[in-house]
């Protein structure tokens, strides 16, 4: 199935035939952009991109229901250039996280289950993001107009 966000903000769930089901609103939230993922054990996660109130932008946690499970507060503002609004990759202890550029050049990072959140900030637009492991190594990769610049990430040491 394919899955996209309607004009309303709500998800659009698209079958094999090209027919729509019906559509499935996610909290009061206007989704302009949806991601899917699989966790570990392969059960499908999605997060998508809404405005808040305030005219800024969240993330947001959706389980396979479409159930929201968490938000994460994001910086105000649009990207100048094109750039992919959302990626994720299996990353740090091996599950699934979201990467998420900001317009002001920050780079939040979220664990898909949501209990991780982190944000670090470049200080110049982003044009891409790319993440991955190398052996026990988790890479991010951030592209501007002026350089890549890879970053060896590890998560807090938990005491």
């Amino acid at each position: 199935m394919l899955l996209a966000t309607s004009a309303q903000g709500r998800i659009l769930p698209i079958r094999r035939d090209g027919r729509n089901d019906r559509e499935v609103a996610v909290d009061s939230r206007s989704i302009y952009h949806l991601a899917a993922t699989e966790t570990v054990a392969g059960k499908p996660v999605y997060c998508g991109l809404a405005f808040t109130d305030e005219r800024t932008h969240m993330a947001i946690g959706i389980d396979e229901k479409f159930h929201a499970q968490w938000t994460h507060a994001l910086t105000a503002g649009m990207h100048q250039t094109p750039v992919r609004p959302l990626m994720s990759g299996n990353i740090l202890d091996g599950g699934p996280y979201w990467m998420i550029p900001g317009a002001d050049g920050s780079v939040h990072i979220v664990s898909a289950d949501g209990t991780f959140q982190d944000v670090f900030n470049t200080g110049v637009a982003i044009r891409g993001l790319a993440a991955f492991r190398i052996e026990e190594d988790s890479w991010l990769v951030v592209s501007t107009e002026e350089s890549v610049t890879g970053y060896v990430m590890t998560l807090p040491a938990t005491e």
